[in-house]
């Protein structure tokens, strides 16, 4: 499984679809907290459990990689990657905050 620095050296198209996958995603998710907080509903549920549901997208994905690659991804190598994606979010985060940026 590619990690986000591998992703981010893609070249278009693939890379382009992945740049608007993620902007969708995250369109989808800004749009909906945003709701719930106009709504005075609980954020954090939805936040969490918004999670949960793009979790169980990404296995599915993942599932169909697998199921279409020679290569043998197992769930540990979907665990490996999901690490790395909250690694690389930690870090991406931490360095907007301190150049001033997020």
């Amino acid at each position: 499984m590619p990690t986000i620095e591998e992703c981010q050296r893609l070249r278009d198209p693939l890379r382009g679809q992945l740049e608007l996958l993620d902007y969708d995603i995250r369109n989808a998710v800004a749009r909906g907290l945003s709701d719930i907080e106009a709504n005075g509903k609980d954020d954090i549920l939805f936040m969490n459990a918004s999670v949960t549901v793009l979790l169980s997208i990404a296995a599915r994905i993942f599932q169909r990689a697998t199921d279409c690659d020679d290569a043998q991804n197992t769930e540990q190598c979907f665990v490996l990657g999901a690490q790395d994606a909250i690694g690389w979010a930690k870090t991406r985060r931490l360095r907007y905050s301190v150049a001033g940026e997020g």
